[in-house]
């Protein structure tokens, strides 16, 4: 049976189901003694009278209870209430590793981290005589802050102080002989066999582990267990084809051994080789010379020309390997050039070369003033660009016609919206193919034959679809391992020069950025696979272009939070990846040439500022400006305090603005472990200005709103949501009681609200909400969200008239609604009266103070203490194109 929310056992009450697994249901429940949530384990009830399961659940106690580790789950306490026998230990936040390796292969410096915290709690478990004998992944956790914690000694064994032999073991309950006991895919030979196992039977299954960690699949799986058992009894592992440190490759392989003897004399020993690789990998990642033994002559035998031919193999083979597995020589910056090539006002990007390298397309702001893009072209010969479309709606380029005498573009807005082609010398554009209306990327094949665009599928997915030639029915591309329900940021995609392969860049349901090698056409033998996986960034979904090799991509990158993106290089093959530019201003967006010898592409400066503006007259002034960044502030709603984002200091910090324009950080990377913080983002004061609730975006992918108190103290999180969900700012109630806010998770947007007292569990107030940040009245009866006002218990909702706007301020009454929408080169700020919807155009603050944010959704209008101003983020940016040249990425045998 299950048990339901609020059932007491003992001090403890149930909160929530957790899982089940083979030793009982887990559920988090509330420590009543101490105020702190636990993890609590039951034997359910239809099995409570076997002995052996019984001894088995007391044998888990036991085997806990010897263990006091870091990453090794802490066990609390062991009790029985009602005939229900139950063992109570720490509750582990985070994912599973299980969920980590659906991610894709782990980065090998984040994969060794986990590694060395695994092998130790191993290794302090095996020093008590303690074999799990059930490691595998679902036993795995990675807390938030990093932390790697075995879960479920279940099934592990105690041997006895006096066995005299390490083979021999007792256990507290004795199994039947021959019994196989653990997971299939993570047994050891020895455990498939039945046989007596201990610690090195842990190892085996630890290599097992590291393995699908480093490729993403089991060595041994099949599709029927009893074939799984013979494939580990009898095969070996298929060879790693990831290109990894040499030291870990053999760590790998020593675990897998079949014979237990030729594993790991000690855990020890496999933890402190594992450490040793983690704190030299730079050292042991050194691409190595290949060396080919020569054998020795047999005797009475002249060696002759053996030995010199051998040598002179191991040189050829040692240069193949340079040729094939290192990829190109580091770039001699020295040599680079860097010339200007389009600085016209409003800015420009989406630059595309000809195919017959003579001329660049790209797009920019119209000449005419419509504030539309259009496209532009510039030959290389030429001094100045031309403008080349002039339509009413925006066209973006991506793509010529082979014989370079069309350019591609995206047209939105038009009848029918999607790909059209205007001739290189201007005049009508033409319709070529409509894109899906979910459409958020798409390419066009190098031949013009084949359009691909990523959508929704019928089941809610979003996947590739083809239509070939253009125009013509959609197929969906299978196998589709990228298929996700979740979208973030804005994912790329891009037919190879040779029309072979498709690249995308996406994050998805894993909230990871990955890359994606989709074979064109679709070959079920060669599925898709993810590539470059130790490519480490920051700042949303990298931009991109292939190099003419069909091997080599040039991919925008941020390689740590306080850095600009620079222009990178990467090999799809070996996974290799290295900085081709260097800076303080943005690169992104790159185009290379198509004989690979230059590149255009996009410099990029912004600057925001924390900006007010008067609700009478519409007039803005700039509150906090430095030549940083300052953002997303928001004021409390009783107190002279104003929080907001700031990288003043290089990373995201969040800052505090008091009276006297007295400014000190509040929450920075420096409140939480080492590693785990990304972005801050849309802090959010309590009414009294006591506590600060922030969106942050975790460098494992998470997005999860956090509290702190403004005093100081550890920051917690807000809900009990899993890292599924992302959750977005919000808005206090009145009372400072709950937080109503925006989560995505599983392809669905929905408005939410929670308790503040921190590890909450949130309620549905809306599916599908319509606006960005949800925003309070002041009375605390109404939620405004994009056109609609939703009651704050979530079964009234009603319109706000025909007005629509991503956020609102309400007024300090409650009786108006203010936002600002753009209309052309004016920004204009207005009113809506809640009881009529009557609409109020209060005047125009100007381009100078549009709303802007770097980060969605995260703009908001902070109504000031005062009533009488709205204090918004507000910024400025120039995006201008570069030619660099003096690049050429080529492989040479000889150095």
């Amino acid at each position: 049976m299950s048990l339901e929310p609020g059932t007491r056992l003992g001090p403890y009450e149930i909160v929530a189901r957790l899982g089940a697994g083979g030793m009982g249901e887990v559920y988090r429940a509330r420590d009543t003694r101490l105020g702190r949530e636990v993890a609590l384990k039951v034997l359910p009830p239809d099995v409570a009278d076997d002995p052996g399961r019984r001894a088995r659940f007391e044998l888990e106690a036991r085997a806990a209870a010897a263990l006091n580790h870091p990453n090794i789950v802490g066990l609390h306490d062991v009790g029985s209430e009602g005939g229900v026998s139950y063992i109570v230990t720490e509750l582990v936040v985070g994912e599973t590793l299980a969920e980590i390796i659906q991610a894709g292969p782990v980065p090998v410096k984040k994969l060794l981290d986990i590694a060395v915290q695994v092998a130790e709690g191993m290794a302090a478990a095996h020093a008590a005589r303690i074999t799990h004998r059930d490691l595998k992944p679902l036993n795995i956790m990675v807390t938030t802050d990093g932390r790697a914690k075995i879960l479920d000694f279940g099934l592990a064994r105690q041997a006895s102080a006096a066995v005299s032999s390490s083979d021999a073991t007792v256990t507290v309950h004795q199994t039947t002989p021959g019994m196989i006991v653990g997971t299939v895919n993570y047994m050891s030979p020895e455990q498939a066999r039945g046989k007596p196992v201990d610690y090195r039977s842990d190892q085996f299954s630890f290599g097992l582990i590291l393995y699908e960690l480093v490729t993403g699949k089991r060595p041994f799986e099949r599709s029927e267990s009893v074939q799984t058992m013979s494939a580990i009894l009898t095969d070996e592992p298929p060879p790693i084809e990831r290109n990894i440190p040499g030291p870990l490759r053999w760590t790998i392989e020593r675990c897998l051994a079949k014979a237990p003897a030729d594993r790991y004399e000690s855990s020890r020993d496999l933890s402190q080789e594992l450490r040793s690789l983690r704190d030299h990998l730079p050292e042991a990642s050194t691409t190595q010379a290949a060396v080919v033994p020569v054998a020795p002559p047999a005797r009475g035998k002249r060696v002759g020309w053996h030995l010199p031919a051998a040598v002179a193999c191991g040189v050829l083979v040692t240069f193949a390997a340079r040729y094939f597995l290192a990829g190109p020589p580091l770039p001699d910056q020295s040599a680079y050039r860097f010339t200007p090539f389009s600085f016209l006002p409003g800015g420009q990007t989406s630059a595309v070369w000809s195919p017959d390298g003579k001329a660049v397309a790209y797009e920019a702001r119209d000449t005419a003033g419509s504030g539309t893009s259009q496209v532009f072209l510039r030959y290389l010969d030429a001094p100045v660009p031309a403008q080349i479309t002039h339509l009413a709606q925006s066209a973006i380029p991506f793509r010529w016609s082979p014989d370079s005498r069309r350019i591609l573009f995206f047209r939105s807005g038009s009848k029918p919206a999607g790909v059209w082609s205007v001739a290189s010398v201007g005049g009508e554009p033409q319709p070529v193919a409509a894109l899906p209306d979910s459409s958020l990327a798409a390419d066009l094949s190098p031949d013009n034959r084949t359009l691909v665009s990523l959508k929704r599928d019928p089941e809610g997915r979003t996947t590739l679809w083809i239509s070939s030639p253009p125009g013509s029915e959609w197929k969906q591309y299978t196998p589709a391992p990228f298929a996700t329900r979740d979208v973030f940021n804005v994912p790329l995609l891009q037919f190879s020069p040779d029309g072979k392969s498709i690249m995308l860049f996406l994050n998805g349901d894993r909230h990871l950025e990955e890359r994606w090698l989709i074979p064109y056409p679709p070959d079920p033998s060669h599925p898709p696979r993810m590539v470059l996986p130790d490519v480490i960034t920051y700042g949303g979904t990298p931009t991109f272009c292939w190099m003419p090799d069909n091997r080599h991509l040039v991919m925008s990158l941020n390689d740590s939070p306080q850095s600009s993106a620079q222009l990178w290089l990467g090999d799809v093959v070996s996974g290799s990846y290295h900085a081709l530019t260097s800076g303080t201003t943005s690169r992104s967006y790159p185009a290379a040439s198509p004989d690979g010898s230059k590149i255009v592409f996009v410099e990029s400066t912004s600057n925001f500022d924390v900006v007010s503006v008067d609700l009478a007259t519409a007039a803005g002034h700039r509150l906090i400006a430095t030549s940083r960044n300052e953002a997303m502030p928001a004021w409390a709603a009783r107190q002279p305090l104003l929080v907001y984002i700031t990288d003043r200091n290089g990373e995201d910090e969040i800052w505090l603005h008091g009276p006297g324009n007295a400014e000190r950080p509040l929450v920075t990377a420096r409140n939480f472990p080492a590693g785990l913080t990304h972005w801050f983002m849309g802090p959010t004061l309590s009414p009294e200005g006591d506590r600060v609730i922030y969106t942050l975006i975790g460098r494992d992918g998470s997005t999860r709103l956090w509290i702190s108190a403004v005093a100081g103290g550890a920051p917690v999180r807000l809900t009990d949501t899993s890292s599924a969900v992302a959750e977005f700012p919000g808005s206090w109630s009145p009372d400072g009681n709950w937080f109503a806010y925006f989560s995505y998770g599983n392809g669905k947007d929905s408005l939410m609200k929670v308790k503040t007292a921190g590890q909450s569990t949130p309620e549905l107030l809306k599916k599908d909400p319509d606006g960005g940040v949800p925003v309070w009245s002041p009375s605390g009866e109404w939620i405004a969200d994009g056109k609609d006002l939703i009651s704050a218990d979530g079964k009234t909702s009603r319109s706000v008239g025909e007005h629509h706007a991503e956020t609102w301020a309400f007024s300090a009454d409650g009786r108006l609604l203010y936002s600002m929408r753009a209309d052309h080169d004016r920004e204009l700020l207005f009113s809506v009266d809640v009881a009529t919807g009557t609409e109020k155009i209060i005047g125009d603050a100007g381009k100078d103070f549009r709303p802007g944010s770097y980060l969605n959704p995260a703009i908001r209008f902070s109504l000031t203490p005062d009533g009488k101003s709205i204090t918004y983020g507000s910024g400025t940016a120039q995006s201008n194109l570069w030619l660099l040249e003096g690049f050429a990425p080529r492989r040479s045998l000889f150095p």
